[in-house]
């Protein structure tokens, strides 16, 4: 107990052997004790808890992590900008709210990466790639609480949520240390993130071309993002759309892989 007062990124470190140590879990009483805590971790300068929230990201178990991070009351102390999201729904395009639809997405891009590869593209990421889209998913819908809005019919929209979503990351970025060519690179994902979905049937090739353009380098991580947002989104709206987003991600790879 003492312990976590001395140092309180040790809360982190324990979740990380969660996320690191196969079959490794928190004792009740110490995870009691971090939820008890969880202010302290306020103490520990931003790049400290950085370097851990990558352990973690990078694990190999980095889903139980997660998770734990999120039960202990961590998650949203060390991102407060995660908060509002806890009690958002979002309307028939999603089966969970923000928060757990985020915690799926970060959570689906193993997933996403596997797809890739049945499907003949695969795509190999460094440690800091990964880091890249992990955080991108992380962040990706923070800007929805300030967008939420629910039409006549009673429809739920996010307009432009992702320029809201690039506003809180950067704060979260710069807060923790991030350095400026993985910020810049996660922002642009962030900021990019709807391109795809919202691509209609009838998109011609022409389009996803200049898509491929205007994305450039970060084409394959965007693909990698927007799959992993499809595959954490299970709303009756949403699995009809399923085919589509699937098809142009495809393509969007095949004309990234002619650019190179």
């Amino acid at each position: 107990h003492r312990s976590i007062d001395q140092d309180p990124l040790r809360m982190l470190r324990a979740i990380r052997y969660v996320s690191t140590l196969d079959g490794f879990r928190l004792d009740a009483l110490l995870l009691s004790d971090i939820s008890l805590k969880k202010y302290q971790i306020n103490r520990t300068p931003g790049e400290r808890i950085k370097m851990e929230m990558d352990h973690i990201l990078l694990a190999p178990r980095r889903d139980h992590g997660m998770r734990t991070l999120y039960e202990s009351g961590l998650l949203v102390t060390l991102f407060p900008e995660l908060r509002g999201l806890e009690i958002l729904g979002q309307g028939e395009y999603h089966h969970l709210n923000a928060l757990s639809h985020t915690l799926l997405t970060v959570e689906k891009i193993s997933w996403a990466m596997g797809w890739c590869s049945s499907n003949h593209h695969d795509i190999p990421l460094t440690p800091e790639l990964t880091l890249s889209v992990s955080y991108a998913a992380l962040f990706h819908d923070l800007g929805k609480q300030e967008t939420h809005q629910v039409d006549e019919r009673g429809k739920v929209h996010f307009y432009h949520h992702e320029t809201f979503s690039c506003r809180a990351a950067e704060g979260i970025m710069d807060r923790l240390r991030f350095s400026r060519a993985m910020r810049d690179q996660i922002l642009r994902l962030i900021q990019y993130h709807m391109r795809i979905p919202n691509l209609s049937r009838e998109t011609k090739d022409s389009a996803l071309k200049r898509l491929v353009n205007q994305v450039g380098d970060e084409t394959p991580l965007l693909v990698l993002l927007t799959l992993a947002d499809k595959e954490a989104s299970r709303g009756i709206l949403a699995v009809p759309r399923d085919d589509v987003v699937e098809g142009h991600c495809l393509r969007i790879l095949e004309f990234y892989g002619e650019k190179d």
